[in-house]
């Protein structure tokens, strides 16, 4: 009896690996920490990243799973799965570095987050018992430690406004003479989210300096990455300011960029700020601007595509009218025909003549556009 014990416990410690009890989605890993009275970790990884692989094979340690699961109730997002793409974007959040744990309290409550050492376990085991019952909103502002964190917890949630406010106080903190060292450029690279704050003016005038500590390549990829999220920002902003739009190329002169770079990687937020400002002369003309610098057909549908989406095509629609033969007479495959005749439908069934927008539907679905589009423009626009 004694040996048939000693063997089933080494059957079942064998049998199947033990590990993180991970829910099957976040809202039960909600409900099981409301039940449990526990916290909910979520790990956001990707399964190519070697830095998650190494962090995930220590999370098979027993005293590392074992300590995750006695403290949390855990969940996963795998950050190369669209449907866990969407839960992540259901929580407001915005990874920009992977992995990194998010921890939640039992009311659904972002409170901290923690980039986990792959390397070393008890180390991790030692930032887990940092940050378990830390907010990170609370950390004293006093320290460069604890500006940065706050830094990138408004990053992970892409609040740009306090984001800023934090740059502004590291900016502050270190203070002009260390301004332009190692620390102050890690800082900025790691904890600055856009263009609109003193650390970035700072090292856009002294990119000679961050070559230094990073080199050119490296240092066109951090600014560029600070750009890309405020021109996102931007274009989903209900009231779009000219002097951001401005800043957006402001940034790109400074960055060696032509008119033509400029205008390609900042047209869409200028002429989104004309559309909520009713400034359709303007935005006509910065449209025909556009296409002097660029005259290809792709760049007359790209932008007939962004007026039928952003605002009122009925007040261009004489503006389209003017350019409808040059433009067929250019189109060049059956996508760019797809395109071109599903967004002139759209134009004509807002100004009114239903049965050419008709007419203009069946011609795109005749060069690709799928029956299920066709239906949804008829009703939205051709009814």
């Amino acid at each position: 009896m004694k040996y048939s014990s000693i063997l089933l416990f080494i059957i079942f410690s064998f049998s199947g690996k033990a590990q993180v009890d991970w829910q099957k989605s976040y809202g039960e890993a909600q409900s099981k920490a409301v039940e449990e009275g526990k916290k909910v970790l979520v790990e956001c990884y990707h399964p190519e990243c070697s830095h998650c692989q190494a962090f995930n094979a220590n999370l098979e340690l027993t005293e590392v799973y074992s300590k995750i699961n006695e403290e949390f109730v855990g969940y996963r997002i795998d950050l190369s799965a669209a449907e866990d793409v969407k839960v992540l974007d259901s929580l407001g959040i915005h990874v920009q570095s992977y992995p990194v744990l998010l921890f939640y309290s039992s009311k659904g409550d972002f409170y901290n987050f923690l980039e986990p050492s792959a390397e070393d376990a008890s180390l991790f085991l030692r930032q887990l018992h940092e940050v378990k019952n830390q907010d990170v909103r609370t950390v004293a502002s006093s320290s460069i430690n604890g500006l940065g964190r706050k830094a990138q917890y408004y990053m992970l949630l892409d609040d740009m406004p306090n984001n800023n406010a934090m740059a502004d106080a590291m900016a502050q903190e270190l203070g002009e003479a260390n301004l332009n060292s190692q620390l102050s450029w890690f800082l900025f690279k790691r904890c600055v989210l856009s263009i609109d704050n003193t650390l970035f003016r700072y090292w856009i005038d002294h990119q000679k300096e961050a070559e230094a500590f990073e080199g050119t390549k490296g240092i066109e990829n951090t600014f560029y990455s600070k750009f890309y999220n405020m021109r996102r920002a931007l274009l989903k902003s209900k009231a779009v300011k000219m002097e951001a739009v401005d800043d957006l190329k402001s940034t790109l002169e400074k960055l060696g960029s032509d008119e033509k770079k400029r205008v390609l990687m900042s047209w869409d937020a200028e002429l989104l700020y004309y559309f909520q400002q009713g400034l359709t002369d303007k935005a006509q003309d910065y449209c025909n601007y556009m296409l002097q610098l660029f005259p290809e057909p792709v760049s007359y549908l790209t932008i007939y595509q962004f007026i039928n989406l952003h605002t009122d095509s009925r007040n261009y629609f004489d503006w389209f009218k003017a350019q409808e033969e040059k433009v067929q007479a250019g189109l060049k495959n059956a996508n760019e025909r797809k395109i071109y005749f599903e967004e002139s439908a759209k134009f004509y069934g807002q100004s009114g003549d239903k049965s050419q927008c008709r007419n203009l539907l069946n011609k795109a679905k005749d060069n690709g556009l799928p029956e299920n589009k066709v239906l949804e423009i008829t009703q939205n626009f051709c009814l």
